[in-house]
């Protein structure tokens, strides 16, 4: 079933549609230390100090996505495959690591 959703010709638009509300919608970020003390934008960061980076503001930054960075458009998350490959190793696992049943008849043919 995951394979025929991902991967059907007829079902591309549903994909990059899924993708899209991920590259807009996520919270995530990234945590990390400073090795070394760096310079950004004139703002000095010391080593050792805890660096957040919020995946949010990156994706919509103008110089990566273009000036219509906050409209909506399936067609251009350039981390539309690797996402894709997270999800379906997380569908995968989640498979085969508990037992899944569906809670009624399906509602699709």
């Amino acid at each position: 079933m995951l394979a025929f959703i991902l991967y059907n010709p007829e079902l591309l638009d549903i994909v990059a549609i899924w993708l899209e509300i991920l590259r807009m919608a996520t919270t995530a970020g990234s945590f990390g230390l400073i090795e070394d003390d760096t310079k950004v934008c004139e703002k000095l960061l010391h080593t050792g100090h805890p660096l957040l980076i919020p995946s949010r503001q990156l994706h919509y930054n103008k110089d990566v996505f273009g000036d219509d960075a906050a409209v909506f458009n399936p067609g251009r998350c350039p981390g539309r495959f690797v996402t894709q490959q997270q999800t379906s190793l997380f569908v995968a696992l989640l498979l085969h690591r508990f037992d899944i049943e569906l809670a009624g008849p399906p509602k699709f043919p």
